[in-house]
């Protein structure tokens, strides 16, 4: 094979080991895992929910099952830290001094520029060598951490997601995904998810957030796919806001109950109801 150039294992020296989950059945260490739904729903306080469960080996919802203790990065580009990241970690009981923000590439003297995966890779490397059991990594939204990459082309996108793929394995972290949806209706729900179908392709499960069909003070947590477990079930939630001392901020409130409603179901459901939005607001406009 060396002179081929190509790397080659004989299936027969291969040691076989076992998937290490850090949420068990949910969330897998060194897998990408994406999370997706439209604004407002809770995805982003969702991911911070698992942060600080993995900062403080806190207790995963309905199973109970307690987490390993570790630390996270967190790369977010549409909170502030200060007044959201922060407050919201601490609403949600994190020992904050096991994860890290990462808010810019330095430059020089003055100058910085945003993280881009497909080339600050070896950066983050560097950082979780100083800052060992890094079990998390949650990048909200990947759209905005991918360069100049055109988030509609499969190859490209598979392109910018190997390197950071590669390091979660590598440092055995599950890389936390957080997507959009696009606003395509009558579609599967593996479809809604914004960009490239490469996106779920690459990643080893994934999720979607939905208002609950049945009680709209209710969000659901619904698994599109999962390659590594099977018969995952859904998960109930509500956002409560906390007074904190100085601030007010959401939080995830995780039900106890099994969700066992389908995407295709929830999604079906809320397209028909959007429909019949549709159907008012153009009565309503040719009324007036």
């Amino acid at each position: 094979s060396q002179e081929c150039g190509l790397r080659v294992i004989k299936a027969s020296e291969v040691k076989i080991k076992p998937v290490k989950w850090l949420w068990p059945g949910v969330l897998a260490q060194g897998k990408l895992v994406i999370i997706a739904g439209d604004p407002g729903l809770g995805k982003s306080q969702i991911s911070l929910f698992v942060c600080a469960t993995v900062s403080n080996g806190g207790k995963w919802p309905v199973s109970g099952e307690v987490s390993e203790k570790g630390s996270s990065l967190i790369l977010s580009a549409e909170d502030g830290v200060e007044d959201t990241i922060v407050p919201r970690l601490t609403a949600a009981g994190a020992n904050l001094s096991k994860i890290f923000i990462l808010q810019a590439v330095k430059l020089g003297k003055d100058k910085e520029r945003s993280f881009d995966l497909t080339k600050d890779v070896d950066r983050l490397r560097k950082l979780s060598r100083d800052n060992d059991n890094v079990r998390l990594i949650v990048v909200d939204p990947i759209s905005a951490y991918l360069g100049g990459t055109d988030s509609h082309k499969n190859a490209d996108v598979r392109a910018a997601l190997t390197p950071i793929i590669e390091f979660a394995e590598e440092i055995g972290a599950c890389l936390l995904c957080v997507s959009h949806l696009n606003k395509t209706k009558q579609v599967s729900a593996l479809s809604r998810v914004s960009g490239s179908i490469a996106f779920i392709a690459s990643a080893r499960a994934s999720y979607i957030v939905a208002r609950d069909p049945e009680d709209p003070d209710f969000r659901l947590m619904l698994s599109l796919k999962n390659n590594l477990a099977k018969g995952t079930h859904g998960f109930r939630y509500q956002i409560e806001e906390k007074a904190l001392e100085e601030v007010t901020v959401s939080k995830v409130s995780w039900k106890n109950d099994i969700v066992d409603l389908s995407p295709e179901e929830v999604m079906n459901q809320q397209s028909s109801s959007y429909g019949n939005n549709d159907a008012a607001e153009n009565f309503l406009l040719e009324a007036l």
